[in-house]
């Protein structure tokens, strides 16, 4: 039986204001008078939906619903045993304040104590317009707008009525806006089919969007359902389903030589076909940081899905990746017949590749020393509190492969090795940059040449076909440091970022970690950043981005960066799946896990290490460490010094290291920091090396190693987000495993 019972109220007040081209923003503002409460609905023991509901009635304003969790640590006034309520109104103050960071202020909370009473939840309900509808139906809205009916609660004190649900709005109208250059619409997040609508839900940091989850729900007046509307939920992709599917054609097509005239214009058409619903826009708030910290971009998943009307994850796993599974079968055959077969698959090979030979030697310092690679320091434990430590239970029961595409001087797959994994492949157009990488991963695939090259290139190398691809593409046009001095360079830099679909529909990896300046999203409108959103719910990902700072994460500075994970369907090859139409499959498959974004370990709340300082990088560095000749720097100094301040090496370091290198001083003032010392404050091991160009004097060229340097990734924040990266795979591997393997989906 349903409880009703009389809970602390958290109420959440919107008000939706309209804005040429921006339909689907929304500005949360507080409304402090006749605000009435709602009881609060409690599910039977053991159901799947969030724990309790509170709701709120205001006759000037419309509302947000929050279903709350039950683990108490983000919101105690939540508990039975705070008798206080919580009033939480969300506003969205990004577009103007004076914070220092680019993210939606969004949330603003205020205790105000009442007692939730005077309504009561219904199961139907009669709209104005005479027709009938009920809880987990669709209507369409006066506006227009297309309306999910999640809960239908009555205030009995005036006898109103609202819906509470989520809105369903078309693709180009998600995030919308007007590009200030060409007075055009913005480039859009998801493909726009006709009459394909994207579901947008708000759901608190750290949870996974789904219509059984703690949503953050919108509010409706029940007189402004003029309709109900057919909406299919469905994770098949385009046409499935479609107005397409269903014999409707809004132009003339040709197809195979048979001519099929038009049968509705679109004004019609979309009176008669059925709307589709495959895709979710999720924001993520934070309640105490007052933030919208992270977007999420997803398939529903099978038990969102209308009966009969989802595909089992395994089967989409086939079908996304059978053709990769085919050419790397044929390629390891080719392989195996050719002993010269360098997995090019007997393509000539252009651009360079480059691929250390044994014995090998690299001079890597600044005197004319020369060390060879068997002979290179072993790794430091000096730096273990700014490097997590490796897992040490054993032999990975899951082996999973990395590949690092513009690797730059090693730092990503530095991290991928300290997390585990083993570096297959790795791609750059600098010739120094590549030889960093020979020098510290013999065994990788190394190419050297440029992403557009690599993507058109007519052959196809097995190596870069891993289960995780992390992408650096060059971050200097979309900082806020740049001036603009070098358009072209500029420009050049920002067509590598648009070779994206190229590469993913080339290797289709099953994870995807893409990492740059949080600045590619708001500069130039976040026109560029859209582009490789787009790429990605065009190759049918699931996407989720957020803004994380590699302090947070055991890293000694603040570098503020923009991780974007993708995740595809898992393939595998033991499941054996025969799919037949009409028949529901929810449940019956396993899911494919989008990683989680690593939870923050360092800082000064409590509970968390304090964060790493930069003594605590630099110290114990061994004499016979390479790029670490003291004299030579202070020698440096006193012939150009430099007006720089002294770094405090008891603090973490207070700016970012760029491609120019530390912006200070060694603490004494008497000479700036070593290249190895760089290097640690990267989070970088002594065991490895970065490779640097001979200068006319002989020297080696310091503007290559702080190149490397300053273009890398800290080391700390990449092993935490690759280990939760690797974490999503062995869950949905483990699940996969559990499923039977000769079962047969029926759909």
């Amino acid at each position: 039986m349903q409880k009703f019972q009389s809970l602390p109220k958290l109420t959440l007040v919107l008000t939706t204001f309209a804005q040429p081209q921006r339909q689907s923003r929304f500005t949360f503002i507080l409304f402090t008078q006749r605000v009435t409460s709602i009881p609060v609905y409690l599910p039977e023991e053991g159901s799947n939906m969030a724990e309790r509901t509170t709701f709120a009635r205001s006759s000037e304003s419309e509302f947000i619903d929050l279903l709350s969790d039950s683990d108490g640590g983000d919101r105690a006034s939540l508990t039975l045993e705070n008798e206080s309520a919580s009033q939480v109104i969300l506003e969205n103050t990004g577009d103007g304040g004076d914070d220092d960071d680019d993210d939606d202020d969004v949330v603003f909370i205020q205790h105000n104590p009442t007692s939730a009473r005077g309504t009561t939840l219904l199961h139907t309900a009669i709209s104005d317009y005479g027709f009938r509808l009920t809880t987990g139906e669709k209507v369409v809205l006066d506006n227009d707008t297309k309306f999910h009916v999640h809960r239908i609660v009555q205030n009995t004190v005036n006898n109103t009525i609202h819906l509470f649900g989520w809105k369903l709005i078309k693709p180009v109208y998600v995030e919308s806006g007007i590009c200030e250059h060409t007075k055009k619409p913005l480039c859009r997040l998801f493909p726009q089919n006709f009459n394909e609508l994207v579901a947008v839900l708000r759901i608190q940091q750290g949870q996974i969007g789904k219509f059984d989850g703690n949503l953050i729900l919108d509010s409706v007046p029940l007189s402004r359902a003029v309709g109900v509307w057919e909406v299919i939920y469905t994770n098949r992709p385009f046409p499935a389903y479609s107005y397409y599917a269903a014999g409707i054609r809004t132009e003339d097509r040709t197809t195979n030589g048979v001519f099929f005239p038009k049968t509705h214009d679109k004004a019609h058409a979309e009176q008669f076909a059925p709307a589709v619903c495959r895709r979710k826009f999720v924001e993520e708030i934070d309640l105490r940081s007052k933030k919208k910290v992270a977007i999420q971009l997803l398939w529903l998943d099978p038990d969102e899905c209308d009966p009969g009307k989802s595909s089992a994850n395994v089967v989409r796993a086939r079908k996304f990746r059978e053709d990769i599974t085919a050419r790397v079968k044929e390629e390891s055959v080719q392989t195996q017949q050719n002993d010269r077969f360098e997995v090019h698959g007997n393509v000539p090979q252009r651009g360079k590749k480059r691929a250390r030979e044994s014995g090998e030697t690299i001079d890597l310092t600044d005197d004319d020393r020369a060390i060879r690679l068997e002979e290179r320091p072993r790794l430091n434990n000096d730096i273990a509190r700014s490097a997590p430590p490796r897992e040490r239970a054993g032999r990975r029961r899951y082996q999973y492969s990395f590949v690092d595409i513009c690797a730059g001087g090693g730092l990503v797959s530095r991290a991928a090795t300290l997390a585990g994994l083993e570096v297959a492949a790795g791609l750059d157009i600098s010739s120094v940059a590549c030889k960093s990488l020979s020098l510290n991963f013999p065994a990788m695939e190394i190419m050297e040449m440029d992403v557009h090259e690599f993507c058109v290139y007519s052959g196809f190398n097995i190596k870069f076909v891993g289960d995780i691809m992390w992408i650096s593409w060059p971050c200097q046009p979309h900082s806020y440091q740049n001036r603009g001095q070098n358009p072209e360079r500029d420009a050049k830099n920002i067509a590598t970022g648009y070779a994206l679909a190229d590469l993913i529909k080339k290797y289709k990896p099953r994870r995807i970690i893409m990492e740059q300046t949080d600045g590619i999203k708001t500069k130039n409108q976040g026109q560029h950043f859209r582009t490789c959103i787009l790429a990605l719910t065009t190759a049918e990902y699931n996407v989720r981005y957020k803004v994380l700072s590699a302090r947070d994460h055991g890293g000694s500075h603040t570098r503020r960066r923009l991780i974007v994970l993708a995740s595809m369907y898992v393939e595998n090859s033991s499941f054996i799946c025969i799919v037949f139409e009409n028949t529901a499959d929810h449940g019956r498959s396993p899911g494919e896990k989008i990683p989680d974004f690593p939870t923050r370990t360092h800082g000064p709340a409590p509970g968390l290490e304090p964060y790493v300082t930069v003594n605590e990088c630099i110290t114990n560095i061994g004499p016979d460490a390479t790029l670490h000749d003291i004299e030579e720097m202070r020698r440096r100094f006193r012939a150009r010094p430099s007006k720089l301040p002294p770094v405090d090496g008891t603090k973490p370091l207070a700016y970012i290291i760029d491609t120019a290198g530390v912006q200070g001083l060694y603490s004494d003032g008497d000479r700036k920091f070593t290249i190895r010392e760089q290097m640690r404050l990267m989070g970088l091991p002594d065991e490895h090396q970065l490779y640097a160009e001979s200068s006319r004097n002989g020297t080696k060229r310091q503007a290559d190693y702080t190149t490397q340097i300053g273009n890398g990734v800290v080391v700390p924040f990449g092993i935490a987000v690759i280990r939760k990266v690797v974490e999503s795979l062995e869950e949905t591997d483990r699940e996969a495993e559990a499923w039977d393997s000769q079962e047969i989906v029926i759909d």
